[in-house]
C-alpha cells in the first residue's frame, strides 16, 4: 500500500480532491484553483476585480483621464488614480493569497534596501532641522506609495493564471485605437501634443493621451499583443491578426514623436526575439519597413525628431547632457548615500521637479553607490530570470511580456522621466519575479504523476 506524495511546495490541493497529493498542474501559489472548480461567490468576485483591475492598469490606465475629466470636467493626475487602482489590487491580491512568500524574494530586498536610504536621508536632514524639500518629500512618499504597490502588483499578475488574454487587451486598446485613428483623419499632429491641457476629448467622455502618454500607452500593447503572437497555442489565423494589430501598435507609437519609448520598445522587441536568426531577420526587416514607410508621411514632428542631426542639437538633448553631467559631479561628491531624494533639484536651485533623465544616474546621484548596488541586485535578479525563462524554450504569453515589459521598462527609464514615472518598472521585476513559477509548478507536478 502506497502513501500519496505530498504536493510540491508553492503547489496548491485541488478543492474537492480526495487525498493530499492532488494537484493542478497549472497552479502556481496558494490561492490557485483550478478553472473549471466552482468557486464561493466573494472568491469569484475578488477574482474579477483583480482581473479587470490588473488589465486597466496595464493597458487601459489611459481611461484614468477620461474618468477624471468627466467627475471634474480635466484630465486629472495619472499618477495618483494609478495609485488608487495599485491599492485596490494589493488589497485583492493579499485576500487571494498571492502574496504570500516574498519577504525574501532578492527584488523586494532591494526596493527596502533603496527605501532604508531615502529614509536615512529624511533621518538625517530632520536631525539638521531641515526638509527634504517638496520634490525630495514626492519622491519619498513615490517609492513607498506607488512603485512599492507596483512591484506587489507585479508579483501578484506573475502568479495569476492563466494570465495575460486577448480580449481583456482589446477590451482597452479599442477605444485608444478608435480615437487615435479619428485623431489621424483629424489632424496627424494631434498624437504629438505634450500638454494635458491641450488633450483632445472625444464623445464627451474619452480623452486622448498624446505623446509621451500615448506612446507608453501604446507601446505596452505591442508588448502584449507580440507575447500573445509568440505563445505555441496561437491557431496561425488569430497569430497573424496580432502581428497585425501589433504593426498598427508600433505605427501609433512612431507617430506620436516620443524617441525615448519608441527607441525603448524597438530594444525590447528586438531582443525578445533575439532566439534564431530567421525570426532576427524578419524583425530586422518588419521594422525597418515601418520606420521607412512612416518616415514618409506628411508629419513634419514626426520626421523632425527622427532626424539624429536635429536629435543631436535640440534643446531636449542638450538638457539631458548638462543633467546628466550635473548628475554624475553630484555622484562624484557624495559617493556612498548621495545627496538625498529630490538632492539633484537642489544642486540645481531649482524647487520644482527636475531630474536627470536617467535612471542610474538619479539613483546614484541622490542614493549613492549603496543605492546603485540595491538597483542593481534587482536588475541582476530579473536579467537572471530572463536568461533561465528563455533556456525552457516553450513560454506562456505572460512569461514572454514579463520579459519585453522588463526590457521596455529598463531601456526607457535611461531617457525619459524620473523615480515616480518610472514606478512602472518596479511592475515589470515583481511580474518577471513570479511568471516562472507556472513552468516550476508543472514541472513539478510531472515528477510527482511519474
Amino acid at each position: 500500500m502506497t502513501t500519496a506524495a505530498a504536493p510540491p511546495r508553492g503547489v496548491a490541493p485541488l478543492p474537492g480532491a480526495t487525498h493530499p497529493g492532488a494537484t493542478h498542474p497549472g497552479a502556481t501559489h496558494p490561492g490557485a484553483t483550478h478553472p473549471g472548480a466552482s468557486l464561493p461567490g466573494s472568491l469569484t468576485v475578488l477574482t474579477a476585480t483583480f482581473t479587470l483591475a490588473v488589465s486597466w492598469l496595464l493597458f487601459g490606465d489611459y481611461l484614468s483621464l477620461s474618468v477624471s475629466h468627466a467627475l471634474t470636467g480635466e484630465p486629472g493626475n495619472w499618477l495618483l488614480s494609478g495609485a488608487v487602482v495599485q491599492t485596490l489590487l494589493v488589497t485583492c491580491a493579499l485576500l487571494l493569497g498571492r502574496l504570500r512568500g516574498i519577504v525574501l524574494l532578492p527584488e523586494v530586498l532591494g526596493f527596502a534596501a533603496m527605501g532604508l536610504i531615502a529614509v536615512l536621508h529624511l533621518v538625517l536632514v530632520s536631525l539638521e532641522s531641515r526638509d527634504l524639500g517638496e520634490y525630495g518629500t514626492q519622491k519619498l512618499l513615490a517609492h513607498f506609495a506607488l512603485s512599492g504597490p507596483a512591484l506587489l502588483c507585479g508579483i501578484a499578475l506573475g502568479r495569476t493564471a492563466p494570465g495575460l488574454q486577448l480580449r481583456w487587451l482589446l477590451l482597452f486598446a479599442g477605444p485608444l485605437l478608435l480615437m487615435s485613428v479619428a485623431s489621424l483623419l483629424i489632424d496627424p499632429d494631434r498624437l504629438t501634443i505634450a500638454y494635458y491641457y491641450r488633450m483632445h476629448v472625444y464623445a464627451g467622455l474619452l480623452v486622448m493621451p498624446a505623446h509621451q502618454g500615448l506612446a507608453f500607452v501604446v507601446a505596452k500593447c505591442a508588448l502584449a499583443t507580440h507575447a500573445i503572437a509568440q505563445e505555441s497555442q496561437l491557431s496561425r489565423p488569430r497569430r497573424r491578426a496580432a502581428l497585425a494589430l501589433l504593426v498598427t501598435l508600433l505605427g501609433l507609437v512612431l507617430l506620436a514623436g516620443a524617441r525615448g519609448y519608441l527607441l525603448a520598445l524597438a530594444g525590447a522587441l528586438a531582443i525578445s526575439v533575439s532566439s534564431g536568426r530567421q525570426r532576427v531577420t524578419f524583425a530586422v526587416l518588419t521594422m525597418g519597413t515601418l520606420f521607412a514607410v512612416f518616415e514618409l508621411l506628411p508629419n513634419e514632428t514626426v520626421t523632425e525628431r527622427l532626424d539624429m542631426a536635429t536629435i543631436m542639437e535640440s534643446k531636449a538633448f542638450t538638457e539631458r547632457r548638462e543633467a546628466w553631467l550635473v548628475a554624475w559631479d553630484a555622484l562624484m561628491e557624495q559617493p556612498m548615500f548621495g545627496v538625498g531624494p529630490g538632492g539633484f533639484a537642489d544642486l540645481n536651485g531649482w524647487s520644482f521637479r527636475s531630474y536627470p533623465h536617467n535612471l542610474f544616474l538619479e539613483v546614484g546621484s541622490e542614493l549613492g553607490v549603496l543605492g546603485l548596488l540595491a538597483l542593481g541586485g534587482v536588475l541582476a535578479a530579473s536579467i537572471t530570470r530572463i536568461v533561465a525563462l528563455r533556456r525552457r524554450g516553450s513560454l506562456s504569453a505572460t512569461q514572454h511580456f514579463a520579459i519585453g515589459f522588463f526590457l521596455f521598462a529598463v531601456l526607457g527609464a535611461l531617457s525619459v522621466g524620473d523615480l515616480i514615472r518610472n514606478h512602472f518598472l518596479w511592475l515589470a521585476v515583481g511580474l518577471l519575479a513570479t511568471a516562472g513559477e507556472h513552468g516550476r509548478a508543472a514541472g513539478a507536478n510531472a515528477a510527482t504523476r511519474a
